[in-house]
C-alpha cells in the first residue's frame, strides 16, 4: 500500500504546489498592476509639475521679450530724434534733399517704435509674417541691413579702443 499512498501524497503535493503557483501568479499580477497604477500616477504628477514649469518659464521669457521690446522702441525713438536733428542742420539743395529722405526714415523709426510699444509679441508676430509674404525680397533686404547694423553695434560695443 505504500505504492499507492506515495501515490496519494505526490498527488497531494502537486494539488498543493499548482495552488500555491496560481496563488503566486494571482498575487504577482496583483502587484504588477498596482506597481503600474503607482508609476502611472507619478508618472501624471511629474507631467504636471514639468507642464507646470515650462509655463512659468515661458511667462519668464515672454517677460523678457517684452521688457526687451519696450528697450528696443525706446532706442529707436532716440535714434529718430537724432536723425531728424542731422537733417535739420542740413544745408544745400542736395543736403535738403537728403535731409527728407532723412525725415522720412526718422518717421518710418517713430513708427516703427510706437508699434513696438503698443502692440503683443504675437501681433508684432503676426505683422512680420505678413511682411514677408508680401515682399520677401524687401524682407531678406531689411533683415541683411538689420544684420549689418547689430554686427557693427556688436563689434563697436567690445572695442575699447586699444589694439592688439
Amino acid at each position: 500500500m505504500t505504492g499507492r499512498t506515495d501515490e496519494v501524497e505526490v498527488g497531494e503535493v502537486a494539488a498543493e504546489a499548482k495552488d500555491a503557483a496560481g496563488a503566486a501568479a494571482e498575487r504577482a499580477e496583483e502587484l504588477i498592476r498596482d506597481v503600474t497604477d503607482k508609476a502611472s500616477r507619478r508618472f501624471e504628477e511629474i507631467r504636471s509639475e514639468a507642464g507646470h514649469y515650462a509655463g512659468k518659464a515661458g511667462e519668464a521669457v515672454r517677460e523678457a521679450a517684452d521688457a526687451g521690446k519696450g528697450k528696443a522702441a525706446d532706442l529707436l525713438h532716440g535714434i529718430a530724434e537724432t536723425v531728424r536733428n542731422l537733417a535739420g542742420k542740413a544745408e544745400g539743395e542736395t543736403a535738403e534733399t537728403a535731409a527728407g529722405y532723412a525725415r522720412r526714415a526718422a518717421d518710418g523709426m517713430d513708427r516703427l517704435s510706437d508699434a513696438l510699444k503698443d502692440k503683443s509679441l504675437d501681433e508684432l508676430g503676426a505683422d512680420i509674417r505678413a511682411f514677408v509674404k508680401e515682399k520677401p525680397a524687401l524682407a531678406i533686404g531689411v533683415a541683411a541691413v538689420l544684420g549689418f547694423a547689430l554686427a557693427r553695434v556688436l563689434k563697436s560695443g567690445g572695442d575699447d579702443g586699444r589694439e592688439a
